[in-house]
């Protein structure tokens, strides 16, 4: 199993450094975002693939966009912070909602530097959502786009 480090996410845009991707083609989830806060050296994930490989790492945080496997299986048992939309429904097809994972409760949240706006877009699941970053003007969109 591959194990996936810190330096393998790259800058999603030079003008913003702290937030980042890993892509991996050929499989159904292909990318997971990586947030820094680096004056507090803490990491949030946005999403944690398929569980096909592994990160090498803790992050602080974790959101999912939404319940599906592809985008939670990934997700460690032992990891503290595991937010998913209170809205996700486990009991459809391919819904796999970690037993870590807590139903967030907000509509937004500070992490370091950034500001994140959760915006809650059912349609793909009852519990999809997009987390925009205010400052960079990033949407996080999850697999909104399928719906």
């Amino acid at each position: 199993m591959k194990k996936i480090s810190l330096a393998d996410f790259r800058p999603i845009s030079g003008a913003v450094s702290d937030l980042l991707f890993y892509a991996v083609g050929g499989r159904t989830c292909s990318t997971r975002y990586l947030i820094q806060d680096a004056g507090r050296k803490k990491t949030m994930l946005i999403d944690s693939g398929d569980g096909k490989d592994e990160l090498g790492f803790s992050p602080d945080s974790v959101f999912l966009t939404h319940g599906h496997f592809d985008h939670t299986l990934g997700v460690k048992p032992d990891w503290k912070e595991v937010w998913i939309h209170p809205a996700e429904d486990s009991s459809l097809p391919f819904i796999n909602i970690p037993k870590n994972a807590k139903p967030l409760v907000g509509q937004h949240f500070d992490f370091g530097p950034f500001h994140f706006n959760i915006i809650h877009t059912p349609g793909h699941t009852p519990g999809s959502m997009c987390l925009f970053e205010e400052k960079s003007g990033f949407l996080f969109s999850g697999d909104t786009k399928f719906a």
